[in-house]
């Protein structure tokens, strides 16, 4: 989900767009990785409790103060867990080594 936040840096009102909820962050980019979309309920939820005018904290780059992040304001739109990610991550790594033990065996 895509969303508008406006924030103070400093003496200055910026404005930016900033993606919620699960995704993986990656090199110049933000992809849907292990990743359900946000329910209708959820989003509802989530509007309800950040509505406009609302104290929202973010990190942002000083040096590049459009780059921000919601620092985990957007967890309950979140339906992986990093624990969830953990065991993916686990699970393709035993599966790697076991299929890499196969194809040396089988090459010898």
């Amino acid at each position: 989900m895509r969303c508008r936040v406006q924030y103070r840096a400093g003496d200055t009102e910026r404005e930016s767009f900033v993606k919620v909820g699960d995704a993986l962050s990656t090199y110049g980019g933000h992809s849907r990785f292990l990743a359900s979309k946000p329910t209708g309920d959820m989003m509802q939820g989530w509007i309800s409790r950040h509505h406009a005018g609302s104290l929202l904290i973010v990190h942002y780059d000083p040096s590049v103060p459009g780059s921000l992040s919601l620092a985990g304001n957007d967890d309950d739109l979140r339906a992986v867990t990093p624990l969830t990610r953990l065991w993916f991550g686990i699970t393709t790594c035993i599966g790697g080594l076991v299929l890499a033990a196969a194809v040396t065996h089988y090459r010898k």
